[in-house]
C-alpha cells in the first residue's frame, strides 16, 4: 500500500523573491508519520533547507 505525503515549501532567494510550491511525497510501506518527517529532515541542511533544483531525495529512503 502506497502513502502519499505533501510537504509545502516557501523558496526565497537573496534578492527576497519568494515562491511558495507544493511536493507530494509517495511513500511505501506503513510508517508513521513522524518517522517519515525525520526521515525527510535528514536529508534537508540543517533540517529545514534545500537546493532548488537539487534531487535531494532518494526514492529507495521512504
Amino acid at each position: 500500500m502506497s502513502k502519499q505525503v505533501e510537504v509545502a515549501y516557501l523558496y526565497r532567494d537573496a534578492g527576497n523573491y519568494k515562491l511558495y510550491g507544493r511536493a507530494v511525497l509517495h511513500c511505501e510501506g506503513q510508517r508513521p508519520i513522524g518517522e517519515l518527517r525525520q526521515l525527510l529532515e535528514g536529508v534537508l541542511i540543517d533540517g529545514a533547507y534545500f537546493l532548488p533544483g537539487v534531487q535531494f531525495l532518494k526514492y529507495e529512503t521512504f
